[in-house]
């Protein structure tokens, strides 16, 4: 019913479709209730955006991002909009560390500056509202001189977070 009455569906024109999904529940939602129950399983299947490691899926995810940043549009409480965009600058911080841990130079040239085209580098500037936030701004805007500090702090952050984020397991 909550998902009729909020005329809530998944896009079928992004990648990442149930992110634009998950955002746009939480903020029409009343209450929200977390339980730490591991009842959940995952079928991992070919063709996934979440398996699939290939630039092509971080370029969809890259360039589907307006679509996440746009449920923003949605939120009316500063409150509430604090802690959804700090969530959206996390998500963007993850494309960062997918694109940054690519082998290829040429591949990560390219990711990097479709990041940087589709305003992620300054999604991510204008919602460093708690630290972690604003570390990963500080890395990712590092000068290109840095590109080897850059690299090496992508692989410590995809270690750090790769337990709590689907989208950085499998990467690098």
């Amino acid at each position: 019913r909550f998902i009729m009455d909020h005329r809530l569906a998944f896009s079928e024109s992004s990648a990442g479709e149930d992110t634009c999904f998950f955002y746009r529940s939480m903020i029409v939602a009343r209450k929200v209730r977390y339980w730490d129950y591991e009842g959940y399983y995952r079928r991992y299947r070919p063709g996934s955006t979440i398996t699939d490691t290939t630039i092509r899926s971080i370029r969809g995810r890259i360039e589907s991002f307006e679509h996440v940043a746009a449920t923003l549009d949605d939120v009316d409480d500063k409150c509430h909009f604090l802690t959804v965009a700090t969530q959206q600058a996390l998500y963007a911080a993850a494309l960062w560390v997918m694109s940054m841990l690519r082998h290829d130079t040429g591949e990560r040239r390219l990711l990097l500056r479709l990041f940087e085209q589709a305003g992620l580098f300054q999604f991510l500037a204008l919602h460093r509202h708690d630290w972690k936030a604003a570390l990963f701004h500080l890395i990712a805007t590092l000068p290109g001189k840095f590109l080897p500090v850059q690299i090496i702090c992508a692989k410590i952050l995809k270690r750090i977070y790769r337990s709590k984020s689907r989208l950085l397991r499998g990467y690098g």
